[in-house]
């Protein structure tokens, strides 16, 4: 059987398409739907391969009505290490990570796995190679780096991290620490325009092609959430 057509894709999706991402999940998940753990990794392998069979009309039972965009929506897989960032490339789909307090050097080394893996993909899961790389982090912008940490980011951001909240149990951490340990974070961005700006910057630099930003958290109030996406928003064209 010949290989798939090896395109890369430009872009993933539309006003009227979407994406897909999968990932293999962790024990609290294989314990729920009863997954053997020993078989959850050729299970995801599986998966990855079916689904893009039943949209482009390759499986015995063809879905119906298929998808709107064509040949079928990009494919991604979530990751968290260097071996499932390999492995994503090897299968010639996105990489979806996360940088919740993880050091921009680590991002940078996992880029490079990725890239070099997804480079070398001559038969991709699906129809084409989707090359790209989406990171996951905290994100909140405010008209000053002191209104954020009175909009309460620095408490959401360790509320939320299992890390933070390890180093800090069991004290009660003054809200302009906390706030300290949080700047000098590169991977979470927090504080003013101009301070946004840069962590933004320091992503595109790592060669991340999209970055999902995590703003609803904690207890930010919801109208400094609005606040926030409206001012990252005007941001987004100097990255584009």
């Amino acid at each position: 059987m010949p290989a798939p057509p090896r395109v890369r894709a430009v872009s993933g999706t539309s006003a009227a398409g979407g994406d897909l991402g999968l990932t293999r999940s962790t024990a609290p998940e294989w314990r729920m739907f009863g997954v053997d753990p020993a078989g959850a990794r050729a299970q995801t392998q599986r998966a990855f391969e079916e689904v893009p069979r039943l949209w482009t009309g390759g499986a015995e039972q063809p879905l119906i009505p298929g998808p709107l965009q064509r040949p079928h929506p990009p494919l991604w897989q979530a990751a968290s290490s260097p071996a499932s960032f390999e492995e994503a490339g090897r299968r010639g789909v996105g990489v979806l990570g996360t940088t919740l307090w993880e050091p921009l050097t680590r991002v940078a080394r996992l880029v490079e796995l990725y890239r070099e893996a997804v480079a070398a993909c001559e038969e991709p899961v699906g129809a084409f190679v989707n090359d790209q790389i989406a990171f996951f982090t905290f994100v909140h912008c405010a008209e000053t780096d002191e209104e954020a940490l009175r909009s309460g980011a620095a408490a959401a951001a360790a509320w939320h991290t299992a890390r933070a909240l390890t180093f800090f149990q069991g004290e009660t951490v003054p809200e302009d620490e906390l706030f300290e340990a949080l700047m000098a974070q590169d991977s979470l961005i927090v504080g003013s325009p101009d301070t946004c700006r840069k962590k933004l910057r320091a992503y595109a630099d790592a060669g991340i092609d999209r970055l999902m930003c995590f703003q609803q958290v904690g207890a930010i109030p919801h109208e400094r959430v609005l606040e926030s996406m409206r001012r990252v928003g005007e941001l987004i064209p100097e990255f584009a």
